[in-house]
């Protein structure tokens, strides 16, 4: 074998080798980042493109809807249609462009500024996700579920007035773009029905598109 071969051979290892340590790294950083520092670039990372679309599964009370929306930087939200190809209801409050109680992005935000607690669960976690859950501020519930429930119509009448609301998230974040995958949201309601209480469970599942 030359000497210019060999040399060639030499500078082709030393290539790989770099690759490989350079990827190493970037493994070993990612790994190494807290559960909110992955929140905080998930986040910056799903505001990144001028648009990104997703499929949404509402379950609970009155029934389970699915959904197929759009999220445009300088538009807001504008849901496309349900996944049985129907059209998008545009005029009942909260199917309407801009509403932040059902962007995703607005809730990701808003847990920037509004989580009580944010963890990883290593056991469902490996190099290629990280899943994140996320316990926001008690009063956070309350609040974003008194505007969705008035937006829905559904007005919170003396005879049955939203009492208390417990909420937590799961977030999925693909380690290596820093985009979130999946967002679950999952509350449960406590209304005052007379003398008694009523409880109610929903759950909304936001499931991003974000290639390139």
């Amino acid at each position: 074998m030359s000497l210019l071969v060999l040399r060639k051979f030499a500078q082709a290892l030393l290539v790989l080798l770099a690759t490989a340590a350079l990827l190493a790294a970037c493994a070993g950083a990612s790994a190494e980042r807290s559960p909110r520092e992955l929140l905080r670039l998930a986040v910056s990372g799903l505001s990144a493109p001028e648009s990104y679309r997703f499929a949404l599964t509402e379950t609970g009370s009155p029934r389970q809807e699915n959904w197929t929306g759009e999220v445009r930087r300088h538009d807001g939200l504008r849901l496309l249609g349900a996944a049985d190809g129907a059209p998008a209801r545009t005029g009942d409050g909260i199917r309407i462009g801009g509403e932040d109680s059902y962007n995703p992005s607005a809730l990701l935000e808003g847990l920037l500024d509004q989580a009580a607690s944010v963890r990883l669960d290593e056991a469902r976690s490996d190099g290629d996700e990280a899943v994140l859950m996320i316990e926001p501020d008690a009063s956070r519930a309350a609040a974003l579920w008194s505007k969705r429930l008035s937006a829905e119509g559904k007005r919170l009448s003396p005879g049955r007035p939203l009492q208390a609301a417990g909420m937590s998230y799961e977030l999925i974040v693909d380690r290596h773009r820093l985009v979130p995958v999946e967002l679950t949201e999952r509350s449960r309601l406590l209304f005052s029905a007379g003398e008694g209480r009523s409880e109610e469970e929903r759950t909304l599942r936001f499931r991003f598109d974000t290639k390139p």
